[in-house]
């Protein structure tokens, strides 16, 4: 019994995470086993698409006035089971991190049979006090998961940096799990430029997610290409950057970002700043279509959207400060190759207003790398399918085989 809110990546990336690890549970135990999944007010369509692919999905009433944390949404997902299942057993309860962690603490108490196992997403010591600016909230999610980790058989985490501070809370037998690559269609862009950074790239979590400063950078990049003899046409033939995942489109958001863009590339430029994007098919084929992908958190316990671009072959900048990046630092013994990836040592900064959370520093460095990325274009795609064949064959980045994990 997976514990989640929907199916597919609505209410954010701990969903779309535990869709793709439901679908490979699946297919690894094959007959041996059933996978069933929570979901609150699934349509008929997602009923369907998880039937397809040997995923029975729960529809449970979402809580009134109560978090889904609260350890007694536990006893809803085991009515429905009951109802749907008479005289079956849930034999493991997994859950993800704080979210639903508790509730899967609270299964095999309320089922009377059963284990737990929980998947650590975060880890809120090393960046909610940045995001937030208050330490006493960072420091009761840190007390909330040293508090609910130890209480379960077995834990998981998303990559080295997760699975590193798992350890330091439950001290031994953490499984590091390599989430599989999706399926991103190949097809960039041979005309025109096109640059990408997407996630929850609203205003809340522009501290750490540095949305801000990969317009800015972008930005910088085309006013210095106009400026210097030499430099990338592509960066001054109508470049476009898509920033996917802002709350509010058409709103003070979205003109914010707009306005920070003009003013770094002192002339207008094409951005197109659109909502977090639920339905994925879309998200990738506009991915797939990308010549760069930004992913600049100033921290990212893993950094599933770096890894997306991994998976459709686009040329990555991506943050050093990430789960990711120490993946492949880790993968390639310390010495990731020329070319692979750039990366930025993100400095961060906190702003007084959503557009002023970066580094004078980082602006520039990220100019420079897309600079250079674009005037090296195709060596960067190529190195880019590299990277994916050698990651594929030394990690195996399937779905299943993370259920195999």
């Amino acid at each position: 019994m997976l514990l989640a809110t929907a199916w597919g990546p609505k209410y954010g990336g701990i969903n779309a995470f535990n869709m793709d690890f439901a679908i490979g549970l699946a297919n690894c135990l094959s007959d041996r086993g059933k996978v069933f999944r929570a979901a609150f007010s699934p349509t008929l369509e997602d009923i369907a698409a998880a039937n397809k692919k040997h995923v029975r999905l729960l529809e449970i009433d979402r809580p009134v006035d109560s978090p889904t944390y609260d350890p007694s949404w536990a006893w809803n997902v085991w009515r429905k089971f009951q109802e749907k299942c008479p005289g079956e057993r849930i034999y493991w309860w997994v859950g993800h991190d704080v979210t639903t962690g508790h509730a899967a603490v609270e299964g095999p108490v309320v089922a009377s049979h059963g284990r737990s196992a929980l998947i650590m997403h975060m880890n809120y010591a090393d960046y909610q006090a940045y995001k937030a600016g208050v330490g006493e909230r960072t420091h009761r999610k840190v007390l909330e998961q040293r508090q609910l980790f130890p209480k379960v058989a077995r834990w998981f985490a998303n990559g080295p940096l997760l699975a590193n501070a798992l350890k330091e809370i439950v001290g031994h037998n953490v499984s590091m799990l390599i989430p599989g690559f999706a399926d991103v269609p190949v097809k960039p862009s041979s005309h025109r430029l096109n640059v990408i950074t997407f996630g929850r790239m609203d205003r809340e979590r522009d501290r750490v997610k540095q949305g801000a400063l990969a317009v800015a950078g972008f930005a910088s990049a085309v006013k210095q290409a106009w400026l210097t003899a030499g430099s990338p046409e592509k960066l001054k033939d109508n470049p476009r950057m898509w920033v996917v995942g802002i709350k509010e489109p058409g709103g003070d958001e979205e003109r914010a970002l707009i306005r920070l863009a003009s003013e770094k590339a002192d002339r207008e430029v094409n951005l197109i700043a659109l909502e977090f994007d639920e339905n994925r098919a879309q998200l990738f084929d506009e991915l797939g279509r990308a010549n760069i992908s930004l992913m600049l958190s100033w921290h990212e316990g893993f950094g599933l959207t770096g890894w997306e671009a991994v998976a459709g072959q686009v040329p990555l900048i991506i943050s050093r400060q990430s789960g990711l990046w120490q993946l492949l630092s880790e993968t390639f013994e310390g010495n990731i190759p020329a070319g692979y990836v750039r990366t930025i040592n993100v400095r961060g900064q906190s702003g007084v207003d959503d557009t002023a959370n970066y580094h004078p520093v980082d602006e520039s460095t990220v100019r420079d790398a897309i600079i250079e990325c674009t005037a090296n274009l195709d060596e960067a795609r190529t190195n880019a399918a590299r990277l994916k064949r050698v990651l594929q064959e030394k990690l195996v980045c399937t779905w299943e085989n993370t259920a195999r994990q």
